[in-house]
């Protein structure tokens, strides 16, 4: 197996579980590929990865009750969502460095 560019460590930012996760879905920003929005299972966590930031962990959505099938950013790259087998989709907006 071959790695393209750096590897984005997992458990860079806050520690939400002693779970590791099993990637689901991962997607990288359609603006300008900057972010990088990735969940999975086990840990039940979505993260955003800033690439601009020497790949650190920029926000971590947990204490989800299922796991993350699929992330989708918007095409301006100002949103994106996650959803999973609890049945929701979760929208959240990007707004000078703030995610709400």
């Amino acid at each position: 197996m071959k790695c393209i560019g750096p590897e984005h460590p997992w458990d860079d930012g806050p520690k939400t579980s002693v779970d590791p996760t099993m990637l689901y879905a991962g997607q990288f920003s359609k603006n300008d590929g900057s972010l990088v929005l990735a969940g999975g299972s086990n840990a039940n966590e979505a993260r955003l990865f800033d690439r601009e930031s020497l790949d650190r962990c920029a926000c971590v959505i947990y204490d989800l009750s299922r796991e993350v099938n699929t992330v989708d950013f918007g095409n301006k790259g100002d949103k994106f969502a996650i959803g999973g087998s609890d049945g929701y989709v979760r929208m959240f907006a990007i707004s000078g460095g703030i995610i709400a």
